[in-house]
């Protein structure tokens, strides 16, 4: 058992490593992954990481960011550590005669499928974003709120106010702002919450630096996109997002 945890834990700090590379801020437009900037950004890093030219440079030390590419909801890597749990559950095969002689296990099996029919409707809509955002480059803000609410706290509004200097540089580029959270909580929780905290982003660049609501459109995602796969409750996963939308 003890050699069976060392092993998966070694696998998703490996994961992880290879998932999140440290990067000067701006890296994220020419790669195209997500730039999550750990503090405050100036408009010019802002509009590097989404692959715009900044129309002013500023001078002075980098801001300190990360580049995560290929851990988005369309990853296809990640995915590959939750069958460790069915594995290791199905890994004595001795039960499964046992269940031949009782028909309780179909029954187990059978309720399931409810809560899966509960779902497809939020992921479906996740999955069109997706398809449509995947390979553009998007800037991650941690922006920090109160408990259960979308009440941007100080720290968040300099992040935001960052985004609103950004935007008025180009004034012809339109945002999608989407919220996130980490796995913690029920979808019945996180995805209005999320969007709750998407709005109140937009709420805040239309009222305090009047930005053109229609140039910024907002999506609650929940836990649907995990930035961090591997480790879904990580930090990282609870943040807001921006990607361009001009179609």
């Amino acid at each position: 058992m003890k050699a069976l945890r060392s092993l998966r834990l070694l696998v998703l700090m490996v994961g992880l490593t290879v998932a999140v590379s440290a990067v000067e801020a701006g890296d994220g437009g020419k790669k195209g992954g997500t730039t999550m900037f750990q503090d405050p950004p100036n408009p010019a890093e802002i509009l590097e990481a989404l692959g715009e030219k900044p129309k002013i440079k500023y001078r002075g030390p980098k801001t300190r960011a990360i580049v995560i590419e290929g851990e988005s909801a369309a990853a296809a890597a990640p995915p590959a550590m939750p069958p460790d749990v069915p594995d290791y559950n199905s890994a004595p095969a001795a039960p499964e005669p046992m269940a031949a002689s009782a028909p309780p296990p179909r029954q187990e099996m059978a309720a399931p499928e409810p809560m899966e029919e509960s779902r497809p409707a939020p992921a479906r809509k996740s999955a069109k974003k997706s398809a449509t955002y995947a390979k553009q480059p998007k800037v991650a803000f941690p922006l920090t709120f109160e408990v259960n609410s979308a009440n941007l706290s100080p720290q968040a509004m300099s992040y935001v106010d960052s985004m609103a200097a950004a935007l008025q540089q180009k004034p012809d580029m339109a945002l999608y702002i989407s919220g996130h959270t980490d796995a913690s909580g029920s979808d019945e929780i996180n995805m209005p919450l999320s969007l709750r905290r998407a709005e109140a982003v937009k709420q805040y660049l239309q009222d305090r630096h009047n930005i053109d609501p229609s140039r910024m459109s907002v999506a609650g995602m929940g836990s649907s996109e995990l930035l961090i796969r591997t480790n879904p409750r990580a930090e990282e996963n609870r943040r807001v997002e921006f990607v361009k939308n001009n179609n």
